[in-house]
């Protein structure tokens, strides 16, 4: 599996209803994609209380079964719209090493993504055990599905938890949180 997510930072007075209709529009196209685990689309506002971010934020979140479909999707009509839409991205990706599901994909509306460094000489199987142990705590507090990953070439880790509520306390205070409007599953089978 490969995680993927890229960010488009928009202007402070942008109407984000444009976002929240494009992505109406938009995103049941994604549903049952065979090689989709699942694709997020969410965003922050700068004026949620609820998850307030730094910005108006679009930032789509993608978990892939393998590289094959990433390179697909990237090569594909439906990136290069978006690409027309809002620029070109910069896209991260990351090589999962734990993954948990508490209440399931289907419950989850809100995302908190945090970053931390990987120290030289770490030893990832120790980080995936951590990371594990983390994300089942993570359940007790209203997890409906945890992603951690790391990405080898800048050594940092990501953490992706999907809440079903507000994540509030469950986050530390440097996370970024973000709605989810659309939650699109890839094909069963």
């Amino acid at each position: 599996m490969l995680a993927m997510q890229y960010s488009f930072t928009l202007p402070a007075d942008y109407d984000m209803t444009i976002i929240e209709r494009r992505i109406r529009e938009k995103g049941p196209a994604f549903d049952r994609l065979p090689s989709l685990v699942f694709k997020a689309f969410m965003l922050a506002r700068k004026d949620d209380d609820v998850c307030p971010g730094a910005g108006n934020l679009y930032a789509p979140l993608y978990l892939w079964h393998g590289s094959e479909g990433m390179a697909a999707f990237l090569g594909s009509e439906r990136f290069r719209a978006v690409a027309e839409a809002f620029g070109w991205p910069f896209v991260q990706t990351w090589i999962p090493v734990a993954t948990v599901t508490g209440a399931g994909l289907g419950e989850a509306r809100f995302v908190s993504r945090e970053f931390v460094s990987i120290g030289p000489y770490t030893n990832l199987d120790d980080l995936a055990r951590r990371e594990r142990e983390s994300l089942d705590a993570d359940i007790a507090r209203g997890l409906a599905y945890g992603l951690s990953g790391f990405d080898p070439a800048a050594w940092t880790q990501v953490r992706f938890r999907l809440w079903s509520a507000p994540p509030g306390e469950a986050v530390h205070a440097h996370a970024q949180t973000y709605r989810i409007l659309h939650l699109s599953t890839g094909a069963v089978g």
